[in-house]
Parts: structure tokens; sequence; C-alpha cells
């Protein structure tokens, strides 16, 4: 019997780099990460101290070997579950469940590399209902084959070959291992649709199809994916957001130039939802830096702080809110990643250099402190072994 669980797919929330080439070591191998926890890599110092020459790295790891055999298919299911994109998880055998997937966040796209035995993962409109990032997956196949339907599309996605979907729409996938490791490899590209001028109704032909990556811009693809890939583990953050900008550009000449690409959107709405999607992408990639205002924010993509106001009227929050909230949730995160780094490290770090507001702000966002926040978290830590013996029991 399949084994299912409401959750995303690994790739996301984390990735690995799975090397130079098809036949080459991963990335992951060499990366020179620390403890674990939880199935998440992190390193053994804290995130001030890393590459300080080169700021911080945007490359995260998730591992189901950090588990005994018998908990890593649970394992598996819990980190699914934090996805944005919520889909549903089978499995056939689900003893001794190997996976690895790593994350290359790239500003407001990110790149995925997994590498995990025969699995399903199936979207459906209440789930799509509960949660929806608006995002294209744009899969390239490195082992294995890749099952995917979407709308009224069947494909069978062999490796070298690439293929999309969008999670706005019902999908269902099933990576298909090969060879003796018995293991299907996949790098997953997320880019938001706000981000390209392609309609949804301008997908409907081009959705779940096989793609050729041997010439021409899907090659160009191919190629600049491994090569991210290859070098994820080294990245910076400045340098990831660039790189996400020029590899959404790339994705959007990839989906619209095809043969059977239809009209693209109305310019106006194009530009517009274009616009909003690099300056996410500038935000996330400079949240470290404290002089991130909205005026440095307009200046850099050449519009008017009056202009850069009327974009964000539609959202829940303006600029100078959404870069506080974003920065609140990556401190929120390092709490829990790096517990040997103390509170007003991790708060200087991602933006707050005065203790005093950013306590105000943490507790007025979370409705607790940070210290207490960070201890809740660590004792669910300990606890949840103990949940999973019971439930098993």
């Amino acid at each position: 019997m399949a084994h299912e669980n409401g959750g995303n797919g690994l790739g996301d929330r984390k990735r690995t780099d799975h090397g130079r080439t098809d036949h080459e070591q991963t990335g992951h191998e060499q990366t020179g990460h620390g403890r674990t926890d939880r199935g998440r890599t992190r390193p053994t110092q804290p995130p001030d101290d890393r590459t300080a020459s080169r700021g911080p790295t945007v490359h995260s790891v998730f591992r189901s070997d950090v588990a005994p055999p018998a908990d890593r298919y649970e394992l598996c299911r819990t980190v699914v579950a934090e996805g944005a994109a919520p889909t549903r998880f089978l499995a056939e055998a689900t003893h001794d469940f190997p996976v690895v997937a790593s994350r290359t966040g790239m500003g407001s796209s990110h790149l995925v590399a997994m590498d995990f035995p025969r699995v399903r993962m199936v979207r459906t409109g209440a789930l799509i209902r509960r949660s929806d990032p608006e995002l294209f997956q744009i899969a390239y196949v490195r082992g294995g084959e890749l099952r995917v339907s979407q709308g009224d599309n069947d494909a069978v996605v062999r490796r070298g070959q690439l293929a999309f979907w969008s999670t706005s729409r019902p999908f269902d996938t099933e990576c298909v291992p090969e060879g003796p490791d018995r293991s299907s490899r996949v790098l997953m590209l997320h880019v938001p649709m706000a981000g390209l001028p392609l309609s949804a109704a301008g997908t409907d032909r081009l959705v779940a199809r096989a793609i050729p990556a041997d010439e021409g811009l899907p090659a160009v693809l191919r190629t600049v994916l491994r090569g991210i890939s290859a070098q994820a583990p080294t990245l910076t953050e400045s340098e990831a957001t660039r790189l996400g900008r020029v590899v959404t550009d790339l994705a959007g000449a990839f989906l619209t130039d095809g043969p059977d690409a239809r009209r693209p959107e109305a310019p106006t709405a194009v530009r517009r939802r274009a616009l909003l999607a690099s300056i996410d992408g500038f935000i996330d990639g400079n949240l470290a830096d404290q002089d991130l205002t909205p005026g440095v924010i307009a200046g850099h993509h050449h519009i008017s702080l009056r202009t850069l106001h009327n974009l964000f009227e539609g959202r829940e929050r303006g600029v100078a809110a959404t870069v506080r909230q974003r920065r609140l949730e990556r401190c929120r995160a390092d709490l829990v990643a790096y517990p040997e780094a103390t509170v007003q490290s991790v708060a200087a770090r991602w933006g707050f250099p005065d203790p005093a507001a950013f306590s105000r702000a943490f507790r007025s966002a979370y409705g607790t402190t940070a210290t207490d926040f960070r201890r809740a978290a660590a004792e669910e830590r300990r606890r949840a072994p103990a949940l999973r013996g019971i439930s098993r029991g």
C-alpha cells in the first residue's frame, strides 16, 4: 500500500548539489558541513563566522540517512509537510527511504536537486486552494525518468530532457529510478509565474511535455542549471541573487520562445509583475544590509518612491514592513538552525543592530521573545523522536 503525506515535494524546501556532470561526485559530499538537525545540515559555526570573506551562502542540504532506516520515510514526510505548495507524497516502499535533497536560493527563484527512490507526488485542487506560491517548476532529468501529467497533457521525461508545469493547476508526477542504486535524480528550477510574460492560457499546450535539451535554448538552460548546481555550495547571497535574475530571464525565454508558445500577455501587466518579482528578489538578497530602505530599493530599479509604494498597494504589507517581516523570518529560522549563535548576533546578521528594537519587533510579530521561541523550538525537537515512536507503536 502506498503511503501518503499532505505536504510539498522535498524540492520546495531543500536541495543538494548533484555535481559537475551526470556521473561525477555529488556536491553534498564536498560541502564540509558539520552537525545535522532533523536532517538539515548546518555549519559547525554560527552564521556570522561562515565564509567571512565572501558572505553567507544560500545552499542547504537535507539527507534522510541522519535518521535510522526505519525512521527515514517519516522524517521525509515531516520535512515535506513544511512546503509552500502542499503535495500528496506517496511511496510503496518506505523502509530505509534514501533521500538527498538540497536547495539553492536565488532571490525570488530557487534551484533544487533531488536524489531519491520511487515516489509519486500529486497536487490537487484542494491543496492548491490551501496554498499556492504560483510557480513554474522546470525539471531537468539527470537519472531515471519522470512521468508527469497536467491538464490534458501526459509525458514520460527521460534522462537528458526537460519538462515544466505550474503549481497553480493540479498535477501528478512520478519519479522512476534506474541504475544499481535505484535512485531518481532531478534538477528542479522554481520560478515565479509573475515574472514571466506567459499567460495561464498560453501554457496549456506546453506543460507536461518532454522537451529535448540537446540544442538551442533548452540546451543553454540545461547547462546553466548544471553549472549553478555544481557551484551551489560556494555561492554567496549576492551572487545567487544575481544568478536568479539571469536564470529567470533564461527561463522566460525558454517558456515563451518555443514553437508552440502563444502570444504573451499585455506588456503593462507583464512589466508590473516582472518588476515586483525583481524587487522581491532584490529585497531577499539584501536583507542583511542595514541600509536596505525603500529609497535604495527604488533607486536600484530606477523608479520613484511613489511608484514603488504604488506597486505594493495591493499587498498585505508596504515596502518597509515587508523588509522588516522578511528579516524577522530569517532571524526566526537562524535562531533554531544555529543554537550556538547569540540572539544578538543573529539579529545583527539580518539587519537589526539594535537589540531593543529587535526584541520589540520580534515580540510584536510572534507574541514571544526570541529567547523563549528558541527554547520552545529546542524542546519540540527533543520531543519529536519520542512522539514518532509513540505514533508507530
